[in-house]
C-alpha cells in the first residue's frame, strides 16, 4: 500500500487544452483560484510538523532496471518489534519518515524540502543512527547513499563509521556523474547546512556543495575520523576519477578499486576504533534482522495510496495533444497536467543581471511559477519536478480494469529529469519510442500519461494522459 498526501492540488479539476491567441491556455486564470497557494507535494508533515506526509509508494522504487513488485502491509505488531532501543518510539518512526524522503528525491528538485529533512534528522541527533545506517547498508541508490551520507557526517556520531566504510564499493557509479552545487534559497537553512558541507566555499552564496556518493561518503569517513585513507604521503589512484566503463576486465579492475579502498580503511578502523567509541557503542547501532520494510511500514501506516485504486475511484477523460518542440518559433512546447494549458517555451520569464549564468535556474523558477510539468526540446521531452515510472505499454489500455481491484498498483522503473545510458544522458522521454508512465506533479495531481517519439516534418510529440480525479482520502 501507499500514502498519499492532501494538500492544495490534490485533487485538480482537470481542464482540457484550450488555446488562445498568444498560445497560452485560456485556463492560466483559473489556476489560481482553483489551487490558490501552490504547495510542493514533497513537504513532509514531516518538515513543518503540520503538513501532510511526503506521498509514498507501494514499493521503494530504485535505479535497478527492474519492475517493481507491490508488498502487503506489514501488521503493527512487527513494525513495534523493530523499534530502536536507544530512541522512543516516535522519534524512531519520525526518523523512517524522514528516511523515506531519502528514497525518492534527485538532486536540483524539491531542494528547500530535502534541506529541511536534512536538519530534521541533524536535529533528532544521535537517536537517529541506527536508522540512517540501517537505511545505508540497505540502498544502493544513489542519491539517497549521498543524502544518508551527508546527514551522517553533520550529525557527528562515529557508530556511522562501519557503514560508511561498508558503503564504499557501492559508490562506483556507471557515468561519468559530477559533484553539484544546490541552490538553497531560505538563508536560515542555508546557513544552518553551510557547515557541514564536504567543501566549503570561502564565498557564501545561495549554493552549498553536494556530492555524488563517493564524495560524499569520502569526506565523511575523513572529517569523523580526522584521518585519511591513503595516508596524504602514500600515492593512490584518486578514486573519484574512476567510473564504471569500458570492457569486462576493465570495469573487474575498477570495483576491485573501489574494494582495496575498503579493505584499507577497515583495515584501519580495526586497529583504531577504540579511540573513539567503546564497544557498546558500537553495538547500539545493529538493528535486528527485518523481515518487513519499517521505513516504508512506518510512513504506509498513517495515509492511504498514493495512486488510489477501489470502485469508487474514477479516472479523468483522455486528454490529446501535440506538444511542439522548442526551436518551432513561438511553438508551445510546455505543458501542465492539472489545467491542460499549453505554452511558449519561456514566455514571460523575466531577464536580468547575471541572466546567462543562471539561465538553468531561472528556466526551473518559471517552470515552476507557471505550474508547468513537461518540455519539449531537441527531439526529446523532458519533466519539471515530476515523479514518474516507466511501465508496459499496455497497461494503458487495462489502468481502469486495474483500479477496480482495489489492490496497489505495481510501480514500474524509477525515471528522472535525467537518465545515463553508457555513459550518455538519456532525457526524460527518449526520442526513439513510445513511453509509458504513472506520474506525480508538483501540486501532487496523479495520472498515466503516453508520449510518442518526435514527428520529424512536424516537430511535434503526440501525448494522451488522464488523470485521477477522486479527492484525496483525509489521512
Amino acid at each position: 500500500m501507499c500514502a498519499v498526501p492532501r494538500f492544495a492540488g490534490s485533487n485538480p479539476r482537470h481542464k482540457p487544452p484550450c488555446a488562445a491567441d498568444d498560445g497560452t491556455s485560456r485556463h492560466s486564470s483559473r489556476r489560481r483560484r482553483d489551487f490558490g497557494v501552490r504547495f510542493d507535494p514533497l513537504v513532509f508533515a514531516v518538515i513543518s510538523g503540520t503538513l501532510n506526509l511526503l506521498p509514498t509508494w507501494a514499493i521503494a522504487v530504485d535505479d535497478a532496471p527492474k519492475d517493481s513488485k507491490a508488498t502487503a502491509r506489514p501488521s503493527a505488531a512487527i513494525i513495534e518489534t523493530t523499534i530502536a532501543t536507544d530512541a522512543d518510539e516516535n522519534t524512531v518512526r519520525r526518523t523512517r519518515e524522514l528516511i523515506f524522503f531519502f528514497r525518492h528525491h534527485h538532486a536540483f528538485t524539491h531542494e528547500e524540502e530535502w534541506a529541511k529533512t536534512i536538519r530534521e534528522l541533524i536535529q533528532i541527533g544521535k537517536p537517529a543512527v541506527p536508522e540512517l545506517v540501517a537505511e545505508l547498508d540497505g540502498t544502493e541508490r544513489r542519491n539517497t547513499i549521498s543524502s544518508l551520507a551527508f546527514t551522517l557526517r553533520a550529525i557527528g556520531d562515529n557508530r556511522a563509521v562501519p557503514a560508511l566504510i561498508r558503503a564504499i564499493p557501492k559508490t562506483l557509479l556507471s557515468g561519468k556523474y559530477s559533484d553539484c552545487g544546490i541552490r538553497i534559497r531560505d538563508p536560515e537553512l542555508r546557513a544552518f547546512l553551510w557547515p557541514h558541507q564536504h567543501w566549503i566555499s570561502r564565498v557564501e552564496t545561495e549554493f552549498f556543495s553536494y556530492g555524488r556518493p563517493g564524495t560524499e561518503i569520502l569526506a565523511s569517513l575523513e572529517r569523523l575520523t580526522k584521518h585519511r585513507e591513503p595516508p596524504p604521503n602514500v600515492t593512490g589512484p584518486n578514486l573519484l576519477e574512476v567510473f564504471l566503463e569500458g570492457t569486462d576486465a576493465e570495469q573487474a579492475r575498477q570495483r576491485a578499486l573501489y574494494e582495496e579502498r575498503r579493505r584499507m580503511w577497515d583495515a584501519w578502523w580495526s586497529e583504531h576504533w577504540q579511540d573513539y567509541l567503546a564497544a557498546e557503542e558500537l553495538k547500539s547501532v545493529e538493528l535486528p534482522k527485518r523481515d518487513v520494510d519499517v521505513v516504508e511500514a512506518a510512513t504506509v501506516r498513517r495515509f492511504e495510496r498514493l495512486f488510489p485504486t477501489g470502485p469508487h475511484v474514477q479516472l479523468g477523460l483522455i486528454q490529446e495533444l501535440s506538444l511542439d518542440t522548442d526551436e518551432v518559433k513561438r511553438g508551445r512546447s510546455c505543458l501542465d497536467f492539472e489545467t491542460g494549458q499549453v505554452v511558449v517555451y519561456k514566455k514571460g520569464m523575466v531577464t536580468g543581471k547575471d541572466a546567462a549564468r543562471y539561465e538553468d535556474q531561472r528556466i526551473n523558477d518559471w517552470m515552476a511559477a507557471n505550474g508547468l510539468d513537461l518540455h519539449a526540446t531537441g527531439g526529446f521531452v523532458e519533466g519539471s519536478a515530476l515523479y514518474s515510472w516507466r511501465i508496459d505499454d499496455q497497461r494503458w489500455d487495462t489502468l481502469a480494469t486495474q483500479i477496480l481491484k482495489n489492490e496497489p498498483l505495481l510501480l514500474g522503473t524509477e525515471g528522472m529529469a535525467y537518465l545515463r545510458q553508457n555513459g550518455d544522458f538519456e532525457h526524460f522521454w527518449t526520442a526513439e519510442k513510445m513511453e509509458t508512465r504513472f506520474f506525480l506533479t508538483r501540486e501532487g495531481g496523479r495520472g498515466i500519461v503516453q508520449i510518442s517519439p518526435m514527428n520529424l516534418e512536424s516537430r511535434q510529440h503526440r501525448i494522451r494522459y488522464r488523470m485521477w480525479t477522486n479527492p484525496t482520502p483525509k489521512p
